[in-house]
């Protein structure tokens, strides 16, 4: 499980950052937050959770739901990382 954290921003440009689930096969990101309201939002919280989160992330991830197309800056990241 590769956790990532993004941002998605709005016509207001204002940001919020969210936990989510890379899936670089798929070219997408599960986005935790919208889909298990008992997650953090904030990283290092999530991490503090342990087995926990890890079990509502694979949750998460196994529904099928909640994927996002992974923005052209996230694929150059990917590349170059």
């Amino acid at each position: 499980m590769h956790l990532v954290t993004f941002v998605e921003t709005d016509d207001s440009d204002k940001s919020e950052g969210r936990i989510g689930v890379l899936d670089p096969q798929a070219g997408t990101v599960v986005d935790l937050s919208a889909l298990e309201q008992d997650l953090p939002r904030d990283m290092l919280t999530f991490i503090a959770l342990g087995d926990s989160a890890r079990r509502l992330a694979q949750k998460a991830c196994d529904s099928g739901k909640g994927r996002m197309a992974m923005g052209a800056r996230a694929a150059r990241d990917r590349k170059s990382g």
